[in-house]
């Protein structure tokens, strides 16, 4: 990679950027995971929410073009886009974020809940209980992630 933008997929990109709804392959040991970005904060410095699906590949040839689906089994990350920027996550190409990918930042942070970069208010009782707390996560600890998931069998 030279200068400010990599050639990755067919697209340049600054790699300063991460892109909502982008799609990225994630190293892990010996294997590698297919997540999408589904929010980018404005707000909160340099933190990202992403879909980790729960099957890994052998190689970057196996997961082809790979396109997940809606309902496609997955983990949520808050995590930095370091990774990213530093380029040890492949940018693969991107699909929209759903109505329904996008309620999935409903979190508390700081004994408030949020929704992407909006403030809803004070967290209730029931939203302590039913609602995740913000926990951002190193990027190293998402690949450490990708190295546990099980790979998946070619069909």
């Amino acid at each position: 990679m030279e200068g400010d933008a990599a050639a990755i997929g067919g697209a340049k990109l600054s790699k300063k950027q991460v892109v909502l709804g982008g799609l990225y392959a994630i190293p892990g040991e010996d294997k590698y995971g297919l997540a999408k970005v589904i929010y980018v904060s404005k707000y909160f410095r340099d933190v990202i929410l992403i879909r980790l699906y729960k099957e890994a590949y052998a190689s970057l040839d196996d997961m082809g073009q790979e396109s997940p689906t809606q309902d496609a089994d997955s983990v949520l990350y808050y995590t930095g886009g370091g990774a990213s920027k530093a380029g040890s996550w492949r940018y693969l190409g991107g699909q929209p974020v759903s109505e329904k990918e996008r309620a999935l930042t409903k979190r508390i942070v700081g004994g408030g809940v949020w929704i992407e970069d909006n403030h809803i208010g004070p967290a209730s009782d029931a939203d302590m209980s039913n609602l995740k707390q913000m926990s951002v996560h190193a990027y190293k600890l998402v690949e450490k992630a990708v190295s546990r998931l099980d790979v998946k069998s070619r069909g």
